[in-house]
């Protein structure tokens, strides 16, 4: 009696995940056929007819047709691809930027003109300049 009561229990555990599974496939499947929707109005060109899909592969782990384990993945993934896109959102609004500072600069005047780097001139190879006492007596040893 404690047994069947304790299997039913298990039962009505695993029936109600399985329950809970199959809403949000279902509430998946409607997703992504309205996603799939919004790009063939879009891309009309791109609607190929794909013939019946082959049932799922017995070789694949039964975690993948499991909302327990897929959803947060899933959600992981979309979290990663917002994040993504912010930054992306960002550089473009960087680069953006840049560009407008850069036109700005070339459109000022003189901001077209090269302007001259500071010339640079070797000592020569015997010469030793330094700031200290001891500058002479270095100089004289090098020669």
């Amino acid at each position: 009696s404690l047994e069947k009561s304790m299997d039913i229990e298990k039962m009505a555990r695993e029936m109600a995940e399985l329950q809970q599974e199959n809403h949000f496939l279902r509430s998946y499947a409607i997703r992504l056929e309205k996603q799939l929707q919004v790009y063939q109005s879009s891309y009309p060109e791109l609607d190929v007819k794909i013939p019946a899909a082959e049932p799922l592969s017995s070789d694949l782990p039964p975690w993948v047709a499991s909302a327990k384990f897929m959803n947060p993945l899933l959600v992981a993934y979309q979290r990663k691809i917002d994040d993504l896109t912010q930054r992306n959102e960002a550089y473009f609004t960087e680069v953006k930027d840049i560009k407008e500072r850069f036109e700005a600069i070339s459109k000022s005047p003189g901001g077209g003109e090269e302007t001259k780097a500071p010339r640079i001139v070797p000592l020569p190879s015997r010469e030793l300049v330094l700031p200290s006492a001891h500058a002479e007596e270095l100089n004289e040893a090098m020669q």
